[in-house]
């Protein structure tokens, strides 16, 4: 039986990592598998529960985190996000390739989870704070104290870059190199 895998890519804010997930989604979607997590906060119109989320309340959130049933979880915006333990050791079993974007928080607790073998992290670097900044607020309006807040995650975050088992760089007008980057390196962790 092949063993299974989680693939993670994590990068700062305004790395690119959202426009390297959907192309990697398009080229390999039918080989990897995708976990539905759970939320506290409320379904968005076009949202479809079981598939963008599962929805429940703070209270069931906090129960089933109590009871360890999330591989990881954290909490942005007020809201409860987590990733269902059972579902990821299912997966994992049937020798399926997990796809997730991840955050540094996120990384840590799976990393603590989950062994090397099974896991594997892409790092999309987008290049240093303040080229970042100009592509976070070039996509919308922030405030001082949001923008504060993602620079903390960038420094987190590069400062785990050391760890990751590839670094994707992703420079501005470079979205086509950088795609077939990470196609490469994706087609190398999965064997396909």
């Amino acid at each position: 039986m092949k063993k299974g895998m989680l693939l993670m890519l994590m990068g700062p804010s305004g790395s690119g990592k959202n426009t390297l997930k959907a192309h990697i989604e398009k080229v390999f979607g039918d080989k990897l598998s995708f976990v539905t997590s759970y939320t506290s906060r409320a379904p968005r119109p076009g949202e479809i529960e079981g598939k963008t989320y599962h929805y429940v309340s703070r209270g069931e959130f906090e129960t089933m985190r109590d009871a360890g049933k999330f591989i990881e979880s954290a909490e942005y915006g007020g809201n409860y996000y987590g990733i269902p333990l059972d579902a990821v050791q299912d997966a994992l079993k049937n020798g399926n390739i997990l796809f997730r974007e991840i955050e540094h928080k996120g990384y840590q607790q799976i990393k603590a989870a989950v062994s090397h073998d099974q896991y594997r992290l892409i790092f999309v670097d987008g290049g240093d704070w303040e080229h970042l900044k100009r592509r976070i607020l070039g996509r919308a309006p922030m405030s001082e104290n949001e923008l504060a807040l993602r620079k903390e995650s960038y420094n987190i975050e590069m400062a785990l870059k050391h760890e990751a088992d590839a670094v994707i760089v992703n420079e501005d007008g470079k979205v086509a190199a950088a795609e077939r980057a990470i196609e490469s390196v994706v087609r190398d962790m999965i064997g396909k």
